[in-house]
């Protein structure tokens, strides 16, 4: 999946022009599946076929003369997502055993759909991932455009790394995405902060003191005018701040 995503969404239909739309489609080999995931072909086949079968990956077959061209897409609406295919198990003498879908408590009478609720939270999480694609994606072509060989190499690695640290910095440090992309931002170009910051993988290690590196940049944003965020506060709050009367 993360290869036709970064066949298709990670580039411009016209490399030419910064504002034009990403690719939705392009012609992938499995040979290309093969080098860039380091799975063999046959391999690449089954998961690819299992992914169109769930229509995760979606994919079109043209004809022109001789050639047949296969293309690969991602399917951005989730709902359109199918659920992994699980059938019921035969055990000797007891006939089969029902789907997890189709089993009803004893106890509450009520139907058990554990597998359904698995299905929607992966869906959930797969969908917040491609989120995260779009910002750091971009930012690293970005950060290697204007660093040149100061930033790292673009890899795939370098990508699940940034994705990685910015899911972190969301679910256990408390930033908005939106915040972590106004502070990413700002800090390349910022005079101190865009002779330290290279990339976006590093943002969680520990400075000297004792801050995270992207707590520290948050820091030194919001110090400036007109980058901190509004104060908001309840009427209670601004009769005791400012001694307002009724």
């Amino acid at each position: 999946m993360w290869v036709v995503l970064r066949k298709t969404w990670g580039w411009l239909e016209n490399v030419n022009d910064k504002n034009s739309p990403k690719k939705k489609m392009d012609r992938i080999a499995l040979s290309q599946f093969a080098e860039m995931t380091g799975i063999n072909r046959r391999k690449c086949h089954a998961l690819l076929k299992k992914l169109i079968e769930k229509n995760i990956i979606l994919k079109t077959v043209t004809h022109i003369g001789d050639g047949t061209y296969i293309n690969y897409g991602f399917q951005k609406d989730f709902d359109l997502w199918g659920p992994s295919p699980i059938k019921g198990t035969s055990v000797p003498n007891k006939g089969t055993v029902p789907n997890m879908d189709d089993r009803v408590s004893p106890i509450l009478g009520t139907r058990v759909s554990p597998i359904r609720a698995h299905t929607k939270e992966r869906k959930e999480t797969i969908k917040e991932t491609h989120q995260l694609f779009e910002f750091v994606d971009p930012f690293i072509d970005y950060m290697i455009k204007v660093k040149k060989n100061k930033a790292p190499e673009k890899t795939k690695s370098l990508i699940e790394k940034s994705i990685d640290t910015i899911d972190k910095l969301i679910r256990l440090d408390g930033f908005e995405l939106e915040y972590i992309k106004k502070v990413s931002r700002w800090a390349v170009k910022d005079d101190f902060w865009s002779i330290a910051f290279f990339s976006l993988a590093p943002l969680r290690k520990k400075s000297d003191n004792g801050a995270t590196k992207f707590a520290n940049m948050a820091a030194r944003y919001d110090s400036e005018p007109g980058n901190a965020e509004p104060e908001i506060l309840t009427k209670t709050q601004i009769l005791k701040k400012y001694g307002a009367e009724d």
